[in-house]
């Protein structure tokens, strides 16, 4: 009703201990898993998630997240892979991969967001309002850009102000001169 997107469950996926081993290759990457076998999105699980832990709290939440908030940031997810085998591995090993030239992300976004990407839960943000808390825009940086942007905007102004002045005629006119000429 405010109009603020809420994504929640991330804590859901968690692979069982007593999937098959084709567990991965009965899944996309992207979907959800076959009844069973895993419940939940393969591809933003966290380290804890795949190795199977019944351990799995908010730091996990805390990974899925930063694991959406790269692949929105830059493009892609942040773990390489075309299948579920592929992306555990890479997300276990914690191979993050290298960013596109071409996406511009600040570097202190992307700073955050691999903290969050830890394999390690105790080395991730203590707690999802540490991470958020980071990801707000910095308040002197903020009022910084808008008084700027009012200097900039009020140079602009006088600017144009001048040269209308100085090229128009009637500027210089007392009124009613121009319509005279």
């Amino acid at each position: 009703d405010d109009g603020r997107a809420r994504v929640a469950d991330f804590g859901l996926a968690r692979a069982g201990d007593d999937a098959p081993a084709d567990a991965a290759a009965a899944t996309s990457p992207g979907g959800l898993t076959m009844t069973g076998l895993m419940i939940g999105t393969p591809a933003y699980m966290s380290p804890e998630q795949f190795r199977g832990a019944r351990n799995v709290d908010a730091r996990s939440d805390q990974f899925s997240f930063c694991t959406v908030a790269w692949e929105c940031l830059h493009g892609e997810r942040p773990f390489a892979g075309d299948d579920i085998a592929t992306i555990r591995a890479a997300v276990l090993a914690g191979r993050v991969r290298q960013p596109s030239p071409q996406v511009r992300v600040p570097g202190r976004l992307s700073r955050i967001l691999l903290r969050g990407l830890q394999v390690d839960p105790a080395a991730r943000w203590p707690a999802m309002e540490a991470l958020l808390a980071e990801l707000a825009p910095p308040a002197r940086g903020r009022w910084t850009a808008i008084a700027g942007g009012l200097a900039v905007a009020a140079a602009a102004g006088l600017l144009a102000a001048l040269v209308v002045t100085r090229d128009d005629p009637a500027a210089h006119c007392p009124a009613g001169a121009a319509e005279r000429v």
